[in-house]
């Protein structure tokens, strides 16, 4: 990696689960693995999104149903414009099921 050392220390520094040592030149993991980690259940499908949907705009809209982990808006390859849907992963299983209620139309 050719990233000047005090961009990638910056950056290790908002990780949680990674820590540096000392002297600044090795990291380490200092949460462990969940190997249980399934998104699966947590994650919701929303299409027909407009053209101009960025992630700021989606998290503002379903926030109130609880706290987002990832959100994937998916471009195509060859122009990047968005695909017009998206997945948005929750914290629990409750908040997607509670953002799929109050997304439900009629």
């Amino acid at each position: 990696m050719n990233c000047p050392r005090t961009l990638f220390t910056k950056s290790i520094s908002f990780l949680p689960e990674l820590q540096l040592n000392e002297d600044q030149t090795k990291v380490r993991r200092v949460m462990p693995i969940n190997m249980n980690y399934c998104a699966d259940d947590r994650t919701i499908y929303i299409e027909n999104l407009p053209p101009k949907m960025d992630h700021r705009r989606l998290e503002d809209a379903l926030c109130k149903y609880g706290t987002i982990m990832h959100i994937s808006l998916p471009r195509f390859r060859n122009n990047k414009e968005f695909k017009g849907f998206g997945f948005i992963e929750f914290k629990t299983v409750d908040e997607a099921q509670k953002a799929l209620k109050g997304l439900r139309v009629g």
